[in-house]
């Protein structure tokens, strides 16, 4: 069962739900993936008109390696369940909510550090 306050989310893809989390080791494995660092990663994900199929595939692929690593060992498997999902559109929000969750708490913090120097 996902976490959310740890930035867990969950995407039922078929009859499963499966927990995504994009730790540091998900992210560097997101970054090998796409040959990007996080901060272009990001970027990307802030415009639509960017991210194709690929990129998604490496997402969802490097989201799932926490917590179903057995089941989704490559990222051909994680294009399996994106054939099986019933909408990539969801999919690819339900990503989004948990890589953003990911870093939520860094924000937070940076804020906080922020009005504490003004």
């Amino acid at each position: 069962m996902a976490n959310p306050a740890k930035g867990e989310r969950t995407i039922k893809i078929g009859a499963k739900t499966y927990t995504v989390f994009f730790d540091m080791n998900a992210i560097a494995e997101l970054e090998d993936a796409t040959g990007m660092t996080m901060p272009q990663i990001a970027e990307v994900m802030q415009d639509p008109t960017r991210i194709g199929v690929k990129f998604i595939r490496a997402i969802l692929w490097a989201g799932l390696r926490r917590h179903h690593s057995e089941e989704v060992q490559t990222l051909e498997d994680a294009g399996n369940l994106m054939t099986e999902a019933d909408s990539i559109a969801d999919v690819s929000e339900a990503l989004g909510e948990a890589f953003s969750a990911a870093f939520a708490k860094d924000a937070e913090r940076a804020g906080r550090q922020k009005k504490r120097t003004k």
